[in-house]
Order: structure tokens, then C-alpha cells, then sequence
């Protein structure tokens, strides 16, 4: 028996992937007038070795089609049959979302669980596989505290994608703690000439405390110049650290002000004379004296 002469379209068949991720072709799409010597072309039995496609078969995926007469004999052709997404991804934004720097300092935005968790909320969807993506360095850090805008980005293996901005509130909600806080008083020894002297966090001296932004924690002093007007105790100095998210520990330590010098004895340049009364006691002041 003679087998059809199966005849197909030239080129190429694109088919687009629905709202679900799929898509169906018929024999016919692909036969362009396959004939058989004795039989009618209606006659003919058309079948595709596959019909069906889905996100998976992305590309081109070659598609034979099989003519069979009423005798049985049966011939093929092929058809390059390119699969097409051309959907993009539905991704919503809050306006607004806030996160929190972890104990380690850090806030992981590395993989798509991790953005709807954090930020979005809710899932973006499609009709393929999509994946997430953000334009800032994950992780972030403790110098991203703060208020940052975020854009977020869908995107399935076909290209299509959305994008949407956050302005997301990285916040630092622990607390340092203090260690070590010396508790011996500091001396400043006041400068001779100026009779005042200034101090600076290197002068308070070993302090310890934990933090997870403890590298980004700011040190300041209660007061920073002292005078004559201090001597010879004066208040307690306190150092206060404040770490990005503003969290504030407070080191107190006693000061003691020390102008240098002795004071100077100056007394009357005059001896005066005094009557012992008839207690016979005599009492001077340093004001009789001075």
C-alpha cells in the first residue's frame, strides 16, 4: 500500500500559554492539505505525537503529525511548535512595611519567602513560576536602619515582569547591653594657665557593652569641659551610648577636679593688738588674720 503524502505548515507554530499555564493545539493546526492517492482527504486519520503544553515546555518543542489512510499506512511531518509566555506576573505593594534588624544585626531578603514574609505580605502570581527579587544588597544591615525605599520586582522565566516600591522602616529594637562600667572616680587635672580642661570619650576610660549594631553606636559625653567652678568634686560624668535604632545604655562615673595648685595663705601685713578679755580666752577668725 502506498502511505499519504503528509504535508505540513512551513515554518514555524507559535501557541501562548492561557491565565493557567497551558495550551492545546489540533492536528489541523499543523496539516496544510495532506492527500492520499485512493482515499478522500476526509478520509484521512490526523494525529499529533503531542497536543498538549504547559509553562514547562517553554521554547520549541518539535510536533509530528501522523497521516494514516484506510488501508493503515501512514506517513509524518514535523513541525517546530514554540511555546510562548507572554503574561506578566500580578504583584502588589503595600505603601508602607517595616522590618526588623535581627540579634545579629542583619535582615535576610535573599530569597522569595523571605520578601513576602518581611515586606509584601502576600505572594505574587502568575500563570508560570515566578521569582522575587529587591534592588537593595540583602542582607540589610544596621546602617540601612532607617527608612528605605524598596522596589520589588516579578519575574517569570519568560522574562515578563512588574515591579513595585515600598518604603519599608528597617528598624533596631534591642537594646544594648552594659557589661563593665568603671566605677573609681576620673581625675581632671585642670590646665595651669587656662584653669579648665576638656574631656573626651577616650578619657572616661574602659567601658564594655553588647549590641548588635554596636559598631554603629554613637558615644557622648554629660559634659566635656571643666572649670574652677567644678572643683573639687563634680557631678558624675555620663557616657551615654545610642545605637542606630536610637536604643540608649548609660555608663555613670564619679569626677573629681583637681586645679594643680595649693592655695595661697596671704595675711595682714599689719600685727594687730588684741586684749585678752577677762575669760581669759581669746578668739580669732581667719578674717582677723587675712
Amino acid at each position: 500500500a502506498t502511505p499519504p503524502v503528509a504535508t505540513c505548515v512551513t515554518g514555524s507554530l507559535s501557541v501562548i500559554l492561557n491565565s493557567s499555564g497551558g495550551a492545546t493545539i489540533a492536528a489541523t493546526d499543523l496539516d496544510d492539505g495532506s492527500f492520499d492517492n485512493c482515499d478522500s482527504q476526509a478520509s484521512l486519520t490526523l494525529a499529533l505525537s503531542e497536543d498538549t503544553f504547559s509553562c514547562a515546555d517553554q521554547g520549541t518543542v518539535n510536533v509530528d503529525l501522523n497521516v494514516t489512510g484506510t488501508d493503515g499506512a501512514s506517513t509524518e511531518c514535523t513541525v517546530p511548535v514554540v511555546v510562548v509566555d507572554n503574561q506578566a506576573p500580578n504583584l502588589t505593594c503595600p505603601a508602607t512595611a517595616s522590618t526588623n534588624i535581627n540579634s545579629n544585626g542583619v535582615r535576610n531578603l535573599n530569597n522569595q519567602q523571605q520578601i513576602i514574609n518581611q515586606l509584601l505580605g502576600q505572594a505574587p502570581t502568575d500563570n508560570c513560576d515566578v521569582t522575587l527579587s529587591v534592588n537593595v544588597t540583602s542582607p540589610l544591615t544596621c546602617s540601612d536602619v532607617g527608612v528605605q525605599d524598596i522596589l520589588i520586582t516579578a519575574e517569570d522565566a519568560a522574562g515578563n515582569n512588574v515591579s513595585c516600591s515600598i518604603t519599608v522602616t528597617v528598624n533596631d529594637l534591642l537594646v544594648p547591653t552594659l557589661l563593665q562600667c568603671l566605677s573609681d572616680p576620673l581625675v581632671v587635672n585642670l590646665s595651669a594657665t587656662t584653669l579648665q580642661q576638656n574631656v573626651t570619650v577616650d578619657d572616661f576610660g574602659a567601658f564594655t557593652l553588647t549590641d548588635n549594631c554596636a559598631a554603629e553606636s554613637v558615644a557622648s559625653l554629660s559634659q566635656t569641659n571643666f572649670t574652677c567652678a567644678d572643683t573639687p568634686a563634680a557631678a558624675a560624668l555620663v557616657l551615654t551610648m545610642t545605637d542606630p535604632g536610637n536604643n540608649q545604655l548609660t555608663c555613670s562615673r564619679p569626677v573629681v577636679v583637681d586645679d594643680g595648685a595649693d592655695p595661697v595663705a596671704v595675711c595682714k601685713p599689719v600685727l594687730s593688738t588684741y586684749s585678752i578679755p577677762e575669760s581669759g580666752t581669746l578668739v580669732l577668725s581667719s578674717s582677723d588674720l587675712a
